[in-house]
């Protein structure tokens, strides 16, 4: 019978390899198959503001704040990253200002461009930059992950058949 510490390092072993190919697989899958949404894709909403509030989400351990602007007569709320640019721009919308926006049309209708009055307040071309800026490193983290877990299978699978 296998003594414990042997089947601790196995078990942390397989915890390993999982991480790897699951988190690898998420960001190959996020980096092929979720590419920017391109300006004609993204719904143009026009509306008065409601009210211009304050979002939060989980980030590292802690909630960071976002804006978030809710429009007279829309059911949902639209959202502007804490890492877009210039979040403190939404600090221009007061309620009943006129505005423009393009939003996708996803769960959190993420705002990829905003106008108050015809005045850009934030453009497309601004935010689809920082989010490729932010998503520059996803193939290449997915690569080295797959490799890393792959790899590692690979030396687990006959690591365990040396043993019997």
């Amino acid at each position: 019978m296998r003594n414990i510490k042997a089947i601790i390092w196995d078990i942390k072993g397989a915890v390993y390899i999982a991480f790897c190919l699951i988190f690898g697989g998420i960001l190959a899958w996020r980096s092929v198959m979720r590419p920017l949404p391109v300006r004609s894709q993204l719904a143009v909403i026009d509306g008065v503001v409601a009210e211009v509030g304050i979002g939060t989400r989980a980030a590292s351990g802690s909630d960071v704040e976002f804006p978030v602007v809710r429009l007279k007569g829309c059911a949902h709320e639209f959202r502007y990253l804490d890492w877009f640019p210039a979040p403190w721009r939404m600090e221009a919308l007061n309620p009943g200002d006129n505005v423009r926006l393009l939003s996708d049309t996803n769960r959190y209708h993420w705002i990829w461009e905003l106008q108050k009055d015809g005045q850009i307040i934030t453009s497309y071309d601004e935010v689809a930059a920082a989010v490729q800026r932010n998503n520059r490193s996803d193939p290449y983290l997915a690569i080295f992950l797959l490799a890393l877990g792959t790899g590692s299978a690979v030396w687990y699978v006959r690591t365990l058949r040396r043993k019997r």
